[in-house]
């Protein structure tokens, strides 16, 4: 177990590595003043989804935002909504679609700027905080993200579940690379304690 750990551990810091040489660029000059992404103004709207297209503007220098209160409570609010299904029991599926709702929006918030450490840590404490989740949570979370990217391939045919949950997005469309990025930071901190 400790050695599964280790490799667990070994493979979330080369990932960190990778992404940080992915993110330098030549520029020498750096924004300081550039405001965290959940505190700037809604997102331009588009005619066309944009769903699976990669975020805009790679090659500018991105800087790690903090992590706001209020993001952190919309984790901590997504973290026990994905707890709350409950898979099996009665209206899980409708609570799984809600905490898939939550998921592709909180996203869609941190977008892929926030420091992962901080978030990695958020989710570590939530789920220290809340010592009856482990199984409980796992499953539900393996519910939860397959919905939420299969809403991203297929939205239309969740239209009757969203109804039925009466879940309403905050944003109007959600990134791939966005949700893929944060599921990423759920799962090392599950994994790694951290």
């Amino acid at each position: 177990m400790k050695m599964k750990n280790m490799l667990v551990l070994l493979l979330a810091c080369a990932l960190c590595l990778s992404m940080a040489a992915c993110g330098s660029t030549n520029s020498t000059t750096a924004q300081p003043t550039q405001a965290p992404a959940a505190e700037t103004a809604a997102p331009a709207e588009s005619s066309e989804p944009s769903e699976t297209e990669a975020p805009a503007n790679t090659d500018a220098p991105v800087e790690a935002a903090t992590i706001s209160d209020e993001n952190k409570a919309l984790i901590e609010d997504t973290m026990q909504a994905i707890y709350d299904v409950q898979p099996g029991s009665a209206g899980s599926s409708l609570r799984a679609m809600t905490a898939a709702g939550k998921l592709l929006d909180l996203a869609e918030t941190l977008t892929d700027q926030v420091d992962a450490s901080e978030l990695s840590h958020i989710c570590y404490e939530w789920a220290q905080n809340n010592d009856k989740i482990e199984g409980a949570f796992d499953e539900a979370y393996v519910d939860v993200r397959e919905i939420a990217f299969d809403y991203l391939d297929n939205p239309d045919s969740y239209e009757g579940q969203l109804a039925d949950c009466s879940y309403v997005f905050t944003h109007e469309t959600h990134t791939r690379a966005y949700l893929e990025y944060v599921t990423n930071y759920i799962e090392i901190s599950r994994a790694t304690g951290e």
